[in-house]
């Protein structure tokens, strides 16, 4: 649990560093237990962060601004899962069938 943890919880930090409106709720999986201070995420963990982009700040950090300005007014909804591993990109990683599922069915780009 905890080589899941420590990625995991980098991304929390850089997520709550960029955006103005991003907290512990955001954090929406079993691993937000394991912050001090962080209540246990209660509902069905559908990826390690969820984020409602109500201000468009992640879209023109991600997308960049001309993508963002398509998105302008109806900004997404993000369900972020982190993925790490020892290697390198090219290394392989794990997805179980439902993530790659939610992946089909919910990407943006």
């Amino acid at each position: 649990m905890e080589n899941d943890f420590l990625p995991t919880n980098q991304v929390y930090k850089l997520l709550v560093r960029a955006l103005d409106d991003f907290g512990p709720d955001n954090w929406t999986s079993e691993l937000r237990h394991s912050v001090p201070g962080f209540t246990p995420f209660r509902g069905q963990a559908f990826a390690d962060f969820t984020y409602v982009d109500s201000q468009g700040q992640l879209t023109r950090t991600w997308l960049g601004p001309d993508k963002a300005a398509a998105w302008q007014g109806r900004w997404p909804k993000y369900h972020i899962e982190v993925k790490s591993t020892r290697g390198d990109e090219t290394e392989p990683f794990h997805m179980s069938p439902n993530q790659m599922f939610t992946v089909r069915s919910y990407h943006l780009v």
